[in-house]
């Protein structure tokens, strides 16, 4: 069976419709339909839900059955396998979505006007009312249309920005129709139409908000609004729109790494030897990079983080490991035992029957030998698995990774991709040292430290960005900075923010200190995107636009537009901070009273989305709530000993000890959860 071509389009936008290469649209049934869409959507998924979402009302087997029917008549009807794999099944990568389309212009910018018709998901699809493909359906709608009510605005505000108003009437207009009841885009309208000289339809615009407020909300118009409608009726000046988002240049960074031969040369010959390559070094000193750059040097490289938080929660960074080799082949094969061991720590490979609980050491070993066999089975074509921020670890996932590099090394000699950890010096645990001493002194790991640049590296790096007088200005930032290139890079962005750049002054005007500089940035930060970055620094690890919309209980589209000013700050970089120094100074700027708010929003979050016990009792320890945090210590106690994790469910039901008496005692926690 030939897999689709180039030129496959299947628009989920509308009533659904799937056109071949030659420009044929070709009929597809509803559950085929919704099938890919689901898909395409939700990425791999297990048949059982897929079964499940399609024939809700028939037994399992008959549901499985009907959707192996269903996909090969599909096969036989179009020729092409759209959908493949065991379990999961996924959508065939070739296809082009109008959906991912959407998605990528929402975060990244552009716009298509194919996609921002009125036409929701599926429109044309009748589904029964209150069933679960009802209520994903109805969520998912409401997804996609906030990704392009965010494509409309950007599309707007640029070209309110290069003054052609027409045009960008007309995006808001579109904004309207999938949204009616935004005040903000008809006071938008009514400016746009304003400034075109058309005060009339400004004052239309007007009256067609008040009305629409007034039928589907029974309110009148916000002040402001108001005050907009007076000023246009009167021919006054009108108030700004909205606050311009900070921007300006940026540094380049230099290609390559500089000042680093002498580390190059021993991580060299740990990688002819087979061994785990340690690269440690103060934050900032450009360990990370150092150890891309050289993995890149032998071919394709697999980079996983731990996560500031993993710590307090079993197998967590397991579980990000063992789910970015998965994407690498969603389709891998995995024997019943390993999906079935796996599945304790990652959901989605669960089967009918619940995993039974870990009662035994040896049972225990199984978690090992399982992640053993995922990433021996996922990692064809990889030159090298980078593990950034080992300090990070939880003792589980530690213990998973101890066993695997003893088993895999020396690299070369077996299936196992070789290793190189990352990790900040004077921040290991002394569980994580011991570990890591020992594998030194037996030869398996060779350990790198990396220090600051000298002079001579640091007017290197001047150099490649194309900077002036490196000769002058390096000894000088040397000192400044002690060699740390963060610190470097960030000193410089400053001086070229203040026009300074190719004429310092002679005393540098930065404190001698990373998070002052950092500070600088935040503070010209906007309200919004202040909010959402605290909110993000406050999870740590983890952390969507989608969770801290929840957690805010902002629109989303809100919290994607403010993402997105957070980025142009190098604030954030996808869903993770620019680099742990940031991370530290948002978190040393929340006020105490806002900190404690944003915590127990933050374990109610996860509440809402069945999150780890341990940090929802975390979080509520965090919030000032010792009375929900002993509950939540105690589940996260049992849910360690269900694992045979006896150390940490110990340490578990000793923190929920010291809860109980921060709230005052058994009795009266169990009072205050006692019916009334």
């Amino acid at each position: 069976m030939e897999p689709p071509r180039t030129g496959w389009q299947l628009n989920l936008l509308g009533p659904g419709r799937l056109v071949a290469a030659s420009g044929q649209a070709l009929q597809v049934g509803p559950k085929l339909m919704v099938a890919m869409a689901y898909l395409a959507l939700e990425g791999p998924t297990l048949r059982m839900r897929l079964a499940d979402l399609l024939w809700p009302d028939v037994p399992e087997m008959t549901a499985r059955n009907n959707l192996v029917q269903l996909l090969r008549r599909a096969r036989q009807q179009l020729g092409v396998e759209l959908i493949s794999g065991t379990d999961p099944v996924v959508l065939d990568p070739d296809l082009q979505v109008d959906t991912r389309a959407l998605a990528r212009h929402s975060l990244h910018g552009g716009i298509d006007d194919r996609l921002v018709h009125d036409e929701g998901l599926l429109s044309s699809l009748e589904v029964e009312p209150g069933s679960d493909l009802a209520d994903w359906l109805s969520a998912q709608r409401e997804r996609l249309d906030e990704q392009r009510l965010v494509m409309l605005r950007r599309e707007a505000e640029r070209l309110e920005d290069a003054g052609a108003y027409a045009q960008a009437a007309l995006r808001v207009e579109q904004r309207l129709r999938l949204d009616p009841l935004s005040e903000e885009a008809h006071r938008r309208l009514m400016r746009l139409r304003h400034l075109m000289g058309d005060r009339e339809g400004a004052l239309q615009a007007f009256a067609a908000c008040r009305a629409i407020l007034a039928k589907n909300l029974r309110t009148e118009p916000l002040p402001e609004t108001l005050a907009l409608a007076t000023e246009i009726a009167r021919g006054g000046q009108l108030p700004e729109v909205r606050a311009r988002a900070p921007g300006g240049p940026r540094l380049a960074r230099v290609p390559g790494v500089v000042g680093r031969t002498e580390a190059w040369a021993p991580l060299e010959a740990g990688w002819q030897a087979g061994q785990l390559l340690l690269i440690t070094g103060p934050p900032g000193i450009g360990k990370t990079r150092l150890a891309l750059e050289f993995a890149a040097s032998k071919g394709r490289v697999l980079r996983v983080d731990a996560r500031p938080g993993d710590a307090g929660t079993p197998f967590a960074t397991n579980t990000r490991l063992a789910r970015a080799h998965l994407a690498l082949m969603p389709d891998v094969p995995l024997p019943v035992w390993v999906r079935d061991t796996l599945s304790r720590y990652l959901p989605e490979l669960r089967g009918p029957a619940p995993p039974a609980p870990v009662r035994s050491p040896e049972a225990f070993q199984r978690a090992f030998d399982a992640q053993f066999e995922l990433v021996q089975a996922t990692s064809a074509g990889l030159a090298a698995i980078v593990v950034d921020d080992l300090q990070y670890f939880d003792s589980a996932s530690l213990a998973v990774g101890n066993a695997l590099i003893s088993r895999a090394v020396p690299f070369h000699a077996g299936p196992i991709p070789p290793h190189i950890a990352v990790y900040r010096a004077g921040e290991l645990t002394p569980e994580q040292a011991a570990v890591l001493d020992r594998l030194v002194q037996e030869g398996v790991a060779a350990r790198v430290d990396v220090g600051p640049l000298d002079t001579r590296a640091v007017e290197d790096l001047l150099r490649g960005m194309g900077l002036p007088d490196t000769a002058r200005l390096a000894p000088r930032l040397q000192r400044f900075t002690g060699g740390n290139p963060q610190l470097i890079y960030e000193t410089l962005q400053h001086l070229l923010d203040l026009g300074a750049l190719h004429d310092p002054p002679e005393h540098l005007p930065l404190p001698p200190a990373v998070h002052d500089v950092l500070n600088r940035r935040l503070d010209r930060l906007s309200n919004s995107a202040l909010q959402v970055v605290r909110a993000a620094a406050v999870l740590q690890s983890d952390f969507t636009p989608e969770l801290v919309a929840d957690m805010l209980g902002a629109p989303l589209f809100d919290t994607i537009h403010a993402w997105e000013e957070l980025e142009r700050a190098e604030v954030l970089l996808g869903t993770q901070f620019a680099h742990d120094l940031m991370l530290e100074a948002v978190r040393a700027s929340i006020p105490e009273g806002v900190s404690r708010l944003l915590c127990r929003s933050a374990a109610r979050l996860l509440e809402r989305h069945d999150g780890q016990a341990s940090s929802i009792a975390r979080f509520w320890m965090d919030g000032g709530d010792p009375r929900e945090a002993t509950t939540w210590f105690m589940r996260a106690g049992e849910a360690a000993a269900a694992q045979f994790l006896l150390r940490e469910a110990a340490a578990f039901y000793a923190l929920a000890a010291d809860a109980c008496d921060a709230a005052g005692g058994a009795d009266r926690v169990a009072a205050s959860r006692a019916p009334t």
